[in-house]
């Protein structure tokens, strides 16, 4: 890995010109899983070649610090990011005490490409998360159009244009070639152990033709993504071979049942884990003692198959679970109230963003036993009585709200448990 020094020198170049619909697709698709400090410093270095109108002048990276006001190791890390995600190539001219970077700036792919691209598309979905995620790529939807509906009456070229054959004029022109290099691959480059893969594949009678080159980026992504080894992707790609040919389409979606499949094997696990071992706590006592008793005891998969009256939790719900759990580092108890809370003011219903709210409260707060997770979750309930917009009087019945009576009588139950003495 290159380390940068503030007088390092650097040069820009760019085969291509930056449009409104790539800046677009920087700031909206690219910046979430790049940081909003890749995506200025991509912006920079091509509004800084920009204004020098193309022409290389050689400046340290100095300035760069001076002009982003962030030290030359954010810089550094800014870069790296955008080289990992195909935006910048950087090259390396050693001379006497003195080194001198290239920056190469790469187009962002866009947006039909970028949510095509395997590795990138997952990236952008566990950034914003289902519901942003969604948001996104409808800002970037186009209605296709119904071709069945419609005639084609496009001219050609030769219906449009005449070109005279026996003049020479012109020809000079066409003769010269590389100036205009076509713009270098914007796909993030992965690393993937493709010699393992291809070991193996005469076991699986794979012909190694059908492994095109489409077929082969596909299974360097996938790989990526689900953390899927060499040799359980040969028995995907098997699973997916239709009369000597691979549709990428196919093995994506066989390898998403995979990953699904797999964590929630791993999720189990990890939620139906004993509880560790505390001081053993005198039978009886107060409701408050059996309640704490109790968070602590059941495994959180446990416990909200018992608040659901026996039903087996659901792949979402263990992954919000597994979010507070291996995540956030809360403890079991603490992560069963949180579960109980949510459930009671939600109407039996999980909401994603009310489970991380609280988890993250709880977190910040450093709560880290049952018995405080108990009394924060009844102060947090409190305010948000108090912080509940009253649009009719205060003498109506608490059931005129959806979830009044529910969290009126949690309330109420968290008041008995906390107070209780033994």
């Amino acid at each position: 890995m290159l380390k940068l020094n503030s007088q390092d020198s650097y040069q820009i170049y760019c085969q291509g010109t930056l449009s409104e619909a790539h800046v677009r697709v920087l700031h909206l698709l690219y910046q979430p899983i790049a940081s909003y400090q890749a995506i200025s410093l991509y912006m920079t270095l091509y509004s800084e070649l920009e204004r020098r109108h193309m022409l290389n002048i050689e400046s340290t990276h100095f300035r760069l610090v001076a002009m982003m006001q962030m030290k030359i190791e954010d810089i550094e890390n800014a870069a790296g990011i955008l080289e990992g995600l195909g935006l910048m190539h950087t090259y390396l001219r050693e001379e006497k005490e003195h080194r001198i970077l290239a920056y190469e700036l790469l187009l962002p792919l866009d947006a039909s490409d970028f949510f095509q691209n395997e590795l990138l598309n997952v990236l952008l979905y566990r950034s914003l998360g289902e519901m942003d995620y969604e948001k996104t790529r409808y800002a970037f939807s186009c209605p296709p159009l119904d071709r069945h509906l419609y005639r084609d009456v496009t001219r050609s070229f030769g219906e449009t244009f005449h070109i005279d054959l026996d003049s020479s004029e012109g020809l000079g022109v066409l003769k010269r070639q590389g100036i205009y290099e076509k713009q270098k691959q914007q796909i993030p480059q992965t690393t993937y152990d493709l010699d393992t893969f291809y070991d193996g594949l005469g076991n699986y009678q794979i012909p190694r033709k059908a492994i095109t080159q489409e077929v082969e980026a596909a299974i360097c992504q996938l790989g990526m993504v689900y953390h899927i080894s060499p040799s359980t992707m040969r028995e995907l790609v098997y699973d997916v071979l239709d009369q000597g040919k691979i549709e990428v389409d196919s093995l994506s979606e066989r390898c998403k049942r995979f990953y699904e499949f797999e964590s929630t094997a791993k999720t189990r696990q990890v939620y139906q884990k004993p509880t560790p071992k505390r001081a053993p706590a005198r039978e009886g006592g107060s409701m408050r003692e059996k309640k704490i008793r109790q968070l602590d005891t059941l495994s959180p998969y446990d416990y909200l198959r018992a608040l659901q009256k026996g039903a087996a939790p659901t792949a979402r719900d263990l992954g919000l679970i597994e979010n507070m759990l291996v995540k956030q580092q809360l403890p079991s108890g603490v992560v069963n109230v949180i579960v109980e809370t949510v459930l009671r003011l939600n109407q039996g219903a999980l909401p994603r963003n009310h489970v991380e709210y609280l988890a993250g409260l709880f977190s910040r707060k450093g709560i880290r036993d049952t018995k405080a997770a108990l009394a924060e979750a009844s102060a947090y309930i409190k305010e948000r009585q108090i912080s509940r917009p009253k649009e009719k009087p205060a003498s109506e019945s608490v059931s005129q709200h959806p979830d009044a009576k529910a969290v009126a009588d949690f309330q109420k139950a968290m008041e008995n448990i906390l107070g209780g003495q033994s």
